[in-house]
């Protein structure tokens, strides 16, 4: 369930869901301007993303990890056994993670209100990889002693950090003409997966752009934008127990803190439904 959900297929159709729905419902029926100039639309964005991931950490609850653990990478290419305490060599290993490039996307339902003010409906996915290392795998023990031990850490696998955002926007037109300013506000929830788990989170989102008529029914738009997140603690992340633990809690998960904010650009089209 969790992996469809921050499938980008899954994405895509409920944008074309989107898509096919506005073609039957009227400018009218949901109180936007209905005339030549305004109406329904709804805009779909390749949006390349350049992540601003810092000060990353991770531990159990209850400030019980003493110390972080990654695991080596073994030249014979042997499977990766995390009840091999020997592996895990690396210590206080660096997170990091890259910037989206390629799996970008954003889309948005809106209408045109009065006084050239619009208000949309927008979900965007994000996907930022762990930087490659070629020293560890992306498997981390978190250790309840300094020096990692048999029966005293959990495991947790971070290959990439994935969000799916849902923005409610206004967004103000500077003139109403064939290429048209415009700058957009919002807020709403981003939905964060981590682990194997997906956490909620409250957040902003700014939108400065250009849009270019390309035709009455179909604008060109090109611009960029800020998300923030806010909030830096990240909790109940499921961990995993490769081996019998000396001491089990009664919540035996981890939390993460990081900041966590991205921007970049988009390009995209807008359909109008006049």
């Amino acid at each position: 369930m969790i992996d469809k959900v921050f499938s980008i297929k899954n994405v895509f159709i409920a944008l074309a869901a989107v898509l096919v729905s506005t073609n039957n419902v009227s400018a009218s029926n949901c109180g936007c301007q209905n005339s030549t100039t305004n109406g329904l639309y709804v805009s779909a964005y390749y949006s390349p993303t350049l992540s601003l991931i810092k000060n990353f950490t991770i531990g159990e609850h209850n400030n019980i990890t003493k110390a972080v653990f990654g695991y080596k990478k073994d030249k014979t290419g042997n499977d990766i056994n995390t009840t091999n305490i020997a592996s895990f060599a690396i210590n206080n290993p660096e997170f990091q993670y890259g910037d989206n490039l390629l799996s970008a996307f954003h889309g948005a339902i809106g209408c045109f209100l009065k006084s050239n003010l619009r208000g949309e409906l927008e979900i965007g996915y994000e996907n930022f990889s762990a930087v490659p290392n070629n020293e560890m795998y992306n498997v981390y023990a978190l250790s309840r002693n300094s020096a990692i031990s048999s029966s005293q850490y959990v495991t947790v696998k971070i290959d990439a950090i994935n969000t799916v955002s849902l923005m409610a926007n206004t967004c103000y037109d500077f003139i109403n003409a064939n290429i048209v300013p415009y700058i957009c506000a919002g807020l709403g929830g981003n939905f964060v997966k981590i682990t194997h788990n997906i956490v909620p989170k409250f957040s902003y989102k700014i939108k400065l752009g250009t849009t270019f008529k390309f035709n009455p029914k179909i604008l060109i738009a090109i611009g960029g934008f800020y998300h923030g997140i806010f909030g830096n603690k990240y909790k109940y992340l499921l961990v995993d127990q490769p081996v019998q633990l000396s001491h089990t809690l009664n919540l035996n998960n981890a939390i993460a803190e990081f900041n966590f904010s991205y921007f970049g650009g988009e390009i995209g089209v807008r359909f109008m439904s006049y």
